[in-house]
């Protein structure tokens, strides 16, 4: 198994290597939607406010769009492994770009 610690997944290496396309898109879209949520920080912050509401509003002027220091900053205030922290700011990702 291969683990994309960045989306949270496990993908067996056979799988990766018979469909090399569909796991292009994947990880394009994954850095698509995560350079998107940098881009629309302003519009998105009340968002991360509403989810995760242990940040204070210095978080979010630390953060400032940059999704590793986003995902920093929840691994602190909940105690989440990096692992843990980076599935739920891509589930939040996802969530935000389906809307």
């Amino acid at each position: 198994m291969y683990n994309d610690s960045r989306a949270g997944h496990s993908v067996s290496l056979v799988n990766k290597a018979i469909r090399p396309n569909i796991w292009k898109e994947f990880t394009m879209n994954v850095s698509m939607s995560r350079s998107v949520l940098s881009g629309k920080w302003k519009q998105v912050r009340g968002k991360v406010k509403q989810t995760w509401g242990k940040l204070t509003d210095n978080d979010l002027d630390r953060i400032n769009g940059r999704i590793e220091e986003l995902t920093g900053v929840i691994q602190e205030r909940y105690g989440y492994t990096h692992d843990q922290a980076e599935r739920e700011v891509d589930r939040f990702i996802e969530q935000v770009n389906m809307k």
